[in-house]
């Protein structure tokens, strides 16, 4: 121990002089042999504050973000939620938002940690409750290893396997023919006066006639649609059969490339149509849907072992099923 602190320590301890309880006298200094016993008092406490041990140095290694009472708080820890992500991609404030979430994470996993050391100093297993939490806890972690090993453990999904369920899937893994169009609405209210329903036919008649001419049909429809997509230049995006009103779909889908529709009526007014893309049917590379393969292979395998594997317990394990508390429960008369 440091020679200052000892001697700070003797002084608190011991005082430096009379103390205030002794009596003040004018007696004489007492004789040598006296002086030789109080000096030997006083250096007894020296000599044990001397023999205190310092505090175990524990190690800040690269592994370890702090110790709390001698318990540490890895780098693991929080690893497993910011494991190995890339920054550069990301916009500078959303970084600095990020940082700020790792800094407020540290300082949890610490705060977390703190009271943890308190909870273990604690007793509870006297409390009825806590029992039965710590007894559910037990059996769902077993439940979960139980599931690994004869479950998630089973599940072997070889490349071949992969390429096998490609081949005989390639319905699945194909792009649906698609088009990309847009168009001009005019709209009309759904109880519209007759002189309204030929106001809308007429505006709607003269816009297509002028796109005919040679007029852009993004322009027009950025002056003149009624619709949303006037932002965009009449832009309804790519889409596939199934996905819009009926009568648009049809019409863009039998278009070809560049064309301009018919006036067509809908539930919202007047529109013409013109097709700017089409994409045909187009079947996806394997590398393309390698890993939603794996996903629905893997699915598909668990499902199986996990079927097998509840077969072979029921036959184990007897069920006896109160059915008419289960119809209660269930809603079923």
């Amino acid at each position: 121990m440091n020679k200052s602190i000892v001697i700070i320590l003797s002084l608190i301890l011991f005082g430096c002089g009379k103390s205030k309880d002794e009596p003040q006298t004018s007696k004489p200094v007492p004789p040598p042999t006296v002086k030789k016993e109080t000096a030997k008092t006083e250096q007894k406490p020296q000599a044990k504050a001397q023999k205190i041990k310092p505090e175990k140095v524990l190690p800040l290694t690269s592994n370890i973000i702090a110790y709390v009472n001698g318990s540490p708080v890895e780098v693991s820890q929080f690893s497993e939620v910011f494991a190995n992500r890339s920054l550069e991609k990301l916009p500078s404030y959303l970084r600095r938002e990020y940082d700020k979430n790792r800094k407020n994470f540290i300082k949890r996993l610490i705060e977390n940690k703190i009271v943890e050391e308190a909870a273990q100093a604690e007793e509870f297993s006297d409390d009825p409750e806590y029992q039965k939490e710590l007894s559910d806890a037990v059996k769902q972690i077993k439940m979960k290893y139980y599931y690994d090993k004869y479950v998630t453990s089973k599940i072997k999904i070889s490349e071949n396997d992969l390429k096998k369920y490609y081949n005989n899937h390639t319905d699945k893994y194909s792009t649906p023919e698609r088009v990309r169009a847009r168009h001009i609405l005019v709209s009309l209210k759904k109880n519209a006066l007759p002189a309204n329903i030929t106001n809308a036919y007429n505006k709607i008649k003269a816009l297509r006639r002028r796109v005919l001419e040679g007029e852009s049909f993004s322009e027009i429809a950025a002056a003149e649609s009624d619709c949303p997509s006037r932002a965009k230049g009449g832009d309804l995006g790519i889409f596939e059969r199934g996905q819009m009103v009926p009568k648009i779909e049809n019409a863009a889908f039998d278009l070809k490339k560049g064309e301009i529709s018919d006036i067509i009526k809908t539930e919202f007014g007047y529109h013409i149509i013109q097709t700017t893309e089409r994409l045909p049917r187009r079947k996806l590379s394997f590398d393309e849907v390698k890993e939603n393969i794996e996903r629905d292979l893997y699915s598909q395998r668990e499902k199986a072992i996990y079927q097998k594997l509840l077969k072979e317990l029921t036959k184990k394990f007897k069920v006896i099923k109160n059915e008419k508390i289960i119809n209660q429960l269930s809603g079923a008369y």
